[in-house]
């Protein structure tokens, strides 16, 4: 997913939409705090903070699939930085890292 500075979606890929168990059309747009429980946004909220300032992020936690419940694993955010160093948002990228 694409996350910009004004902490809201720009756009997500299919798997990140199953994650969150949303259509694309729900999602673009919304903020974070709109689209993530609480515990998720106590998680995300310093991390992409982080990310806000052009640090490369990565953790580890647990998430609820809608799907396939409760599930480790390791989100990176990547800022995305514009020529002149001015950060415009921040990249998500989640990896299941539960054994099955």
């Amino acid at each position: 997913a694409y996350i910009d500075r004004e902490w809201r979606y720009v756009r997500a890929n299919a798997t990140y939409l199953d994650w969150l168990g949303r259509e694309p059309g729900q999602l673009v747009g919304q903020r974070l705090d709109d689209v993530l429980d609480a515990g998720q946004l106590a998680t995300m909220r310093p991390n992409a903070r982080r990310a806000l300032r052009g640090e490369h992020v990565c953790y580890r936690t647990t998430l609820d699939h809608r799907r396939l419940g409760r599930r480790d694993v390791e989100v990176t955010l990547l800022p995305d930085e514009d020529v002149g160093g001015t950060v415009n948002g921040f990249f998500a990228i989640i990896n299941d890292c539960s054994a099955d």
